[in-house]
């Protein structure tokens, strides 16, 4: 499949990946131009609706409750998101207990 400069695949309605981004998520997915938050998985072809990029790496990972898994995602795809949704929840925690020791000193 060719793409062109204009961020459109050539012969299809999908589009290419955000340019401003370095989210190793984007190399498995296509952006549905027209669909707002819409990807499609190279591996299965399922199209994810909204949810952000995390719901696409839920589906990579194997992770349930948002999307269905990816079944023909490799081992290392796969171990690769599950890292990475690992990194967020670590952050988020981590901003959390900040949050948390912040508010407790200002209300002293």
């Amino acid at each position: 499949m060719n793409t062109s400069g204009s961020g459109t695949a050539t012969g299809d309605s999908i589009g290419s990946v955000p340019s401003k981004t370095d989210d190793p998520v984007w190399a498995h997915c296509l952006i549905v131009p027209g669909k707002r938050n819409q990807t499609k998985c190279l591996y299965c072809y399922k199209f994810i609706q909204g949810g952000g990029i995390t719901r696409l790496k839920e589906h990579l990972a194997g992770i349930k409750g948002n999307v269905g898994a990816c079944k023909k995602v490799s081992a290392d795809v796969k171990w690769q998101m599950q890292q990475l949704l690992s990194k967020i929840r670590k952050g988020k925690e981590k901003r959390k207990r900040l949050g948390d020791m912040v508010g407790s000193q200002c209300g002293s």
